[in-house]
């Protein structure tokens, strides 16, 4: 372990972590199979407890492998901005991220820890967004106390590439402190403007500074996509206007497909329970509610829910 490796609970604030309660799947129905923060967090500062999730600041690394697992965007870093990330590595040729715990690396802008990059729709918003590669550097990552964060990037990255569109740049873990070709930026206010203008003429256009700013805290209950989820639709927006023909196609791809069985009884239960309003109230009285995939995140809870079992969510990785 590296000496300082607790830098991070050091320099981060006491609410690194926030909990929208109102989002997560099993305080929406207590007997929903979601577990997926319980599963990956390396030091079960995570749990469910008589009031619902609980999150043990004692215990917690500060890894934020539960807010890129977490499928409804329950749990969030607390102030971290990736349109503002997006916007501070708009002029950068060879984008790399670091870790902010570890100084000693070398990053053109930095997460409290890469943990939180550990999903698939973020790395291609974060891609799509950019129009361009980026690398990760991990060179300090596996002496780390949150070395844990290794394997689930190693996935997200690949699922990643199965998910990504012709306008979509790779996304590369650097372990070797030689492959890392770091070049600091360095160029004058108009130098840079110039950058972003010539840039703004490619067909994979930084759209960083088109995307709206974070969303406040919604109230308990709303339906409410998560954060990564927003931002992708934002981007897919920005870029369908320049390149229609590329990720039209690949768009119908990205999200959950619903099978709908003879079992299903219409009964709109499923509407109730979906926390992102991705089933929506039939047009007509007897039949199947509406679906939206572009808000359907794939947390199962509707089919969790549906005593019938008159609906399946199929998501493919």
């Amino acid at each position: 372990m590296l000496p300082g490796s607790h830098t991070l609970q050091a320099l981060a604030p006491k609410d690194l972590l926030k909990i929208r309660r109102g989002s997560c799947v099993r305080h929406r129905f207590a007997k929903s199979s979601c577990r997926q923060c319980f599963e990956i967090c390396p030091s079960k500062a995570l749990e469910w407890r008589d009031d619902g999730l609980n999150w043990d600041l004692n215990r917690c690394q500060g890894c934020l492998l539960c807010t890129a697992s977490c499928p409804a965007g329950a749990l969030q870093g607390s102030e971290i901005s990736f349109v503002a990330l997006l916007q501070e590595l708009t002029a950068i040729e060879q984008p790399i991220l670091a870790c902010s715990s570890m100084p000693e690396t070398v990053g053109h802008a930095r997460l409290p820890c890469l943990g939180i990059l550990a999903d698939p729709e973020l790395l291609l918003a974060v891609t799509l967004a950019l129009g361009r590669s980026i690398r990760l550097n991990l060179t300090a990552c596996t002496e780390c106390q949150n070395a844990a964060i290794i394997v689930p990037l190693e996935k997200a990255v690949q699922q990643h590439g199965n998910r990504q569109s012709a306008t979509a740049g790779t996304v590369e873990l650097i372990f070797d402190t030689a492959a890392l070709d770091f070049v600091e930026r360095s160029c004058s206010r108009r130098e840079f403007f110039n950058l972003l203008h010539n840039r703004s003429k490619r067909a994979g256009v930084c759209v960083a500074d088109r995307l709206k700013t974070d969303p406040q805290q919604a109230a308990y209950g709303t339906k409410q996509l998560p954060p990564s989820r927003q931002l992708l639709l934002q981007v897919l927006q920005q870029v369908l206007q320049q390149t229609p023909d590329n990720l039209e196609q690949s768009k119908n791809h990205l999200f959950p497909r619903r099978i709908t069985r003879a079992d299903c009884r219409t009964c709109t239960g499923c509407v109730g329970i979906c926390p992102t309003g991705a089933l929506l109230p039939p047009t007509e009285a007897g039949a199947i509610p509406n679906f939206s995939a572009e808000r359907c995140i794939g947390c199962r809870l509707c089919q969790d829910f549906c005593m019938q079992s008159g609906l399946e969510i199929i998501v493919t990785d």
